[in-house]
C-alpha cells in the first residue's frame, strides 16, 4: 500500500496523506521494538493452535534467542490495538490464534520503510522538494520535524536550493508561517505544495503551523474504535490491546518534544533499488 501511493504520488496522483498516516501509525507501530512480553506471563500460549510438529523440521528451525534476533521484524498478524492478535481477523475471540510473524511482512514493511525515507525527498536540477514532514538527512538539507508534538518543521540547507515543502491536508495555507534565518517569507502555493524558494548554504528555513487533537470513533473488522488524533498520529486507541498494546503514545499528547541524540550518515551514493 505504501509503495503504490509513493509511486502514484510520483506519477502525480497525490497520496502524500495516505503514506504519512500509514507511515506514522500502523507501519510504525507494526515494528516488533519489544519482547518482554514473550516471558512476563501476559501471553496466553494455550491460545495457539499451530502444531509446532508442522514446523520442527530437522535442520530448518531455530529456538537460539529467537526473540531477541527478531527485533526489528514487522507483525503477521496485528489488530488495530495490539501488535499480537489475530482475533479481529476472525470475527471475535471465537478462534486459539496467536500468530506473531510472517516474514512476507518483514521483507514488506522494510521496502515500504525505505519507499517512504526514499522519496519523501526529490531533488531536480537545484530544486528540493520535501513531500513528507518527517525527520531525514541529504546531501542538499537536513529536515527536523516536530511533529506531532508541534506543528513546526526546520530545513537545514546546506547548498543553494529551490525549496518546496508539502503542507499536510489537515494544514490550510493560510495557516502556515514561513521564516528564513528568523525573517518571515511569505510563501506561494501550488495545492499543498508551499513554494519557498531560493535559499543559500547554510540557512534554515522553518515552517509552523496549528496541531490539535480530535476524536474519532471508527469501526474496523466489525470492532468498535475511538481515536485520538493529533495532526495524522494515532495517539491513543481505546480499548487498549490485550498482549503488546499499540498507540502507547501520551508523550505525542505534549507541546514539547522529546529528543533522542543520535549519529547520521549521508551517502554519497544513490541506489533506485527498483
Amino acid at each position: 500500500m505504501v509503495i503504490a501511493a509513493v509511486t502514484l504520488s510520483n506519477l502525480g496522483v497525490d497520496k502524500w496523506d495516505d503514506v504519512d498516516r500509514w507511515v506514522r501509525n500502523q507501519l510504525a507501530e507494526n515494528q516488533l521494538t519489544q519482547i518482554g512480553w514473550l516471558t512476563d506471563g501476559r501471553l496466553d500460549y494455550s491460545r495457539t493452535n499451530v502444531p509446532a510438529q508442522g514446523y520442527l523440521i530437522e535442520g530448518e528451525y531455530s529456538t537460539d534467542r529467537v526473540g531477541e534476533r527478531t527485533l526489528g521484524a514487522f507483525a503477521g498478524w496485528p489488530a488495530s490495538n495490539d501488535w499480537l492478535s489475530a482475533e479481529d481477523w476472525w470475527g471475535g475471540d471465537t478462534h486459539k490464534i496467536t500468530s506473531t510473524i510472517m516474514n512476507c511482512c518483514t521483507g514488506s514493511g522494510c521496502r515500504a520503510l525505505f519507499s517512504a525515507w526514499r522519496d519523501m525527498i526529490a531533488y531536480k536540477e537545484g530544486k528540493l522538494r520535501v513531500n513528507l514532514l518527517l525527520n531525514r538527512v541529504s546531501k542538499w538539507a537536513d529536515i527536523e520535524s516536530y511533529i506531532p508534538y508541534t506543528g513546526r518543521v526546520d530545513v537545514k540547507v546546506k547548498e543553494k536550493i529551490d525549496l518546496e515543502l508539502r503542507i499536510p491536508e489537515w494544514v490550510s495555507p493560510d495557516q502556515v508561517r514561513c521564516e528564513v534565518d528568523g525573517q518571515a517569507r511569505q510563501p506561494s502555493f501550488d495545492g499543498h505544495h508551499a513554494q519557498i524558494g531560493e535559499v543559500g548554504a547554510g540557512q534554515v528555513v522553518t515552517m509552523t503551523f496549528p496541531i490539535s487533537e480530535r476524536t474519532e470513533k471508527v469501526n474496523i473488522e466489525g470492532f468498535d474504535y475511538t481515536l485520538i488524533i493529533r495532526g495524522n498520529d494515532v495517539v491513543s486507541i481505546d480499548p487498549p490491546g490485550r498482549y503488546v498494546p499499540m498507540y502507547q503514545r501520551a508523550h505525542y499528547r505534549s507541546d514539547e518534544p522529546l529528543y533522542r541524540k543520535v549519529k547520521r550518515f549521508v551517502s554519497d551514493d544513490e541506489f533506485g533499488w527498483w
